[in-house]
């Protein structure tokens, strides 16, 4: 018995069997994108509910508004959280006290202890911001053991929460963490040490700089920036006079702000490694006088590129050179390599 075929030699049963596949195939596509688009519709409903519920009432405490006690709803407890940081984070004075208030007013503290020790990551990085604005002072345990903690990221905050809640006692307990902590972004510990303030991080940090293993001393070094001139010059002298490792050498020039320096740097201007080289003349750049100038144009035949580069937009940077003398400088240059470099950086500063 010969059966029926279709296209290419399909049975019609198979073709039949098909097509229900597919129709029922994307029966359950557009039930699926019904659903996702009611989840959607009643997600932002639910969020605007809650914004119409919570920010007036945290507005009206930033304000010095009366504050209830309550209760926040378990099921809108990372909500409120992120929220309540959001705001605590863009005022300041006694708007803060009054978002802390009504924080304590509806028990927030005992929530952010009970994320921290059993929320997901996204939930204990919330905890621990919180705790920070709240300066929570019995959370001090917690968060010194989340610093030395292995996740990056959770440390750092935890360390940024204890500058928040105590920012002298915890820079005693900080400053050997940021030393050894290679993971850390630098500019994340800058904003965390920026954030406690030269009145605090000044002496500290300068002592710490002074002491740090060699291996995370320019780290170290760069930090610097943040402290009062009186402790960070010395500092830096006192280190520059103790090492002749070029990588920290390197790090304390690019620091220094002072001409009463300038003696040190000229000295490093003939240095054996070239990073040094560099770093010195772009530190001449910054600091250097008329007759440095001669030192400078020595540097545009450096045998390294990089130094070269950096002695010729040094010139150009030089508080003492203006365009004009600039342009009789390139005339009394007669190498085309080197007049080459001069023009190039001048152009590129002309540019800028």
């Amino acid at each position: 018995m010969i059966q029926e075929s279709g296209w290419f030699g399909v049975s019609a049963e198979t073709l039949s069997l098909m097509a229900v596949f597919i129709f029922l195939l994307t029966a359950v596509m557009v039930l699926l994108i019904i659903a996702l688009r009611v989840r959607l519709v009643f997600r932002e409903r639910r969020e605007k509910q809650f914004m119409a519920t919570w920010r007036p009432r945290l507005t009206a405490a930033m304000f010095g508004g009366p504050i209830q006690e309550g209760q926040i709803p378990p099921s809108q407890e990372f909500e409120f959280l992120f929220l309540w940081n959001q705001m605590q984070e863009s005022v300041t004075g006694e708007s803060q006290s009054g978002l802390i208030a009504f924080a304590k007013a509806h028990r927030i503290e005992q929530v952010t202890r009970r994320l921290l020790e059993h929320g997901t990551i996204r939930e204990r990085l919330i905890a621990v911001s919180t705790l920070g604005h709240l300066k929570c002072r019995d959370a001090w345990g917690s968060l010194r053991r989340l610093v030395g903690g292995d996740d990056p990221v959770l440390s750092l905050a935890a360390a940024r929460a204890m500058t928040r809640i105590d920012a002298s006692s915890a820079m005693i307990f900080l400053l050997p963490q940021i030393s050894t902590r290679a993971e850390w972004p630098p500019n994340r510990v800058y904003a965390i040490l920026k954030e406690a303030g030269p009145a605090v991080v000044s002496g500290p940090l300068a002592s710490a700089a002074m002491q740090v293993e060699r291996s995370a001393a320019p780290r170290m070094i760069r930090f610097l920036d943040l402290c009062y001139d009186e402790h960070a010059f010395p500092a830096l002298r006192k280190i520059m006079g103790s090492t002749t490792d070029p990588d920290v050498l390197a790090a304390c020039l690019d620091m220094l702000r002072s001409p009463h320096d300038l003696g040190q740097v000229r000295q490093l201007m003939d240095h054996a490694h070239w990073r040094v080289r560099m770093a010195a003349a772009e530190a001449l750049g910054r600091l250097g006088m008329p007759h440095d100038v001669d030192l400078l144009v020595g540097q545009l035949s450096d045998q390294d590129w990089w130094v070269r580069r950096s002695a010729a937009h040094a010139l150009v940077s030089l508080p003492c050179l203006n365009e004009e003398t600039l342009v009789e400088l390139c005339r009394t240059i007669s190498s085309p390599q080197e007049l080459a470099l001069l023009e190039r950086a001048m152009a590129e500063e002309k540019a800028a």
